[in-house]
């Protein structure tokens, strides 16, 4: 009876434990996802899917009234995939022109259904938002020399 007893346990642990680590690698790989659409959606920057996650931080504001909350990434890439990105940026529309920005440029980014532009900075990018995000603020950095992208997501 308990030989019965805890191979049916034992049964039963391996299927909580497959089904445990399914449900984590099924987290991670959406948690990548989400971090690699988020980046296309606000910046229209194609990234691979394949970066090595530096830093992951998610603060959720409970007492909000619409769900506030800050979410903060840093993505490594390989050299390949950063050569890419840096393209992308270097042939983007309005590439630089942060000093010319005004009613003109901001006008040309919605004719052309941009999100925004990029501007060099030390040591890499930075991307500028082409509106006025009242309800959602997203900083995007470029590091050259470390070859990262860090994304700092804002939702009021």
């Amino acid at each position: 009876m308990k030989k019965k007893f805890l191979k049916q346990l034992v049964k039963y642990g391996k299927w909580i434990l497959i089904l445990f680590v399914a449900y984590k690698i099924l987290i991670f790989l959406g948690r990548r996802l989400d971090m690699k659409n988020t980046i296309e959606e606000k910046s229209d920057l194609k990234i691979s899917f394949f970066f090595q996650v530096v830093s992951y931080s998610y603060f959720h504001m409970p007492q909000a009234f619409d769900s506030d909350y800050t979410w903060t990434y840093v993505l490594k890439l390989n050299e390949d995939d950063f050569e890419s990105v840096k393209n992308q940026v270097l042939k983007s529309k309005f590439y630089n022109s942060y000093s010319q920005y005004d009613n003109t440029v901001y006008d040309s980014l919605s004719i052309y259904d941009l999100k925004g532009f990029w501007i060099s900075i030390d040591g890499g990018y930075k991307f500028v938002e082409g509106k006025e995000a009242v309800s959602e603020i997203t900083d995007i950095k470029i590091d050259s020399t470390k070859r990262t992208i860090e994304v700092n997501l804002d939702h009021l």
